[in-house]
């Protein structure tokens, strides 16, 4: 673990509406972050204007074409977001205003230069973290395909964080907001708070 103290970090987390291996995406989140810092969650602020800025990637996707192109919609995960965090959901498909909502081709295309081009300088390249190792990665790779484009993030560069927190305890209480900002930045404490568990 101490050896992740001299990597970039990025967390990442999607919002979809279909827990398959192929689902319409509804939002999704970058944010970077150092493995060993102490962080508080008002370190972490959205982009004040457009979908990105050095630190974080946020936006949520317009849903239309991805529903055209056969991407997995179920009727289950819409009652869930009404459920758990109805605002959010209300802002991702524009009943209230909130996170940008753009082109899902753009919003692509926009994450690639984002990560490879602003993001991973002097060769770099970042550790992506994700809460699990066939859900956020599977969810956005599915996306990349599906838009006949390349995806961005190679497997040596992807890290499961559930993996770390099976392994140990968190003293911190988590929660789960299905606002993919909040919760990567709530991972982002998590993963913070194991490195120094495990790097004593």
């Amino acid at each position: 673990m101490k050896k992740l103290k001299t990597k970039k970090h990025i967390m990442l987390d999607l919002e979809t509406l279909s827990s398959k291996d192929n689902p319409v995406v509804l939002s999704m989140s970058a944010v970077c972050f150092d493995i060993d810092a102490n962080s508080k969650r008002e370190d972490f602020t959205r982009p004040s204007s457009g979908i990105f800025n050095d630190k974080v990637f946020n936006v949520a996707l317009e849903i239309d074409s991805q529903i055209k192109k056969g991407l997995s919609l179920d009727s289950e995960t819409l009652k869930f977001h009404l459920l758990h965090n109805e605002a959010f959901f209300k802002e991702c498909i524009g009943v209230s205003k909130g996170i940008p909502i753009i082109d899902t081709s753009h919003t692509l295309n926009r994450f690639h230069y984002w990560y490879t081009k602003k993001i991973s300088r002097d060769q770099d390249t970042p550790i992506v973290w994700a809460n699990g190792a066939i859900a956020d990665f599977t969810w956005l790779r599915s996306l990349y395909t599906t838009y006949g484009m390349e995806f961005p993030i190679s497997y040596k560069n992807q890290l499961c964080l559930k993996t770390i927190t099976s392994s140990y305890q968190s003293k911190r209480e988590r929660f789960n907001n299905h606002d993919s900002f909040d919760d990567c930045v709530d991972q982002i404490l998590t993963i913070q708070e194991l490195y120094k568990i495990a790097s004593v």
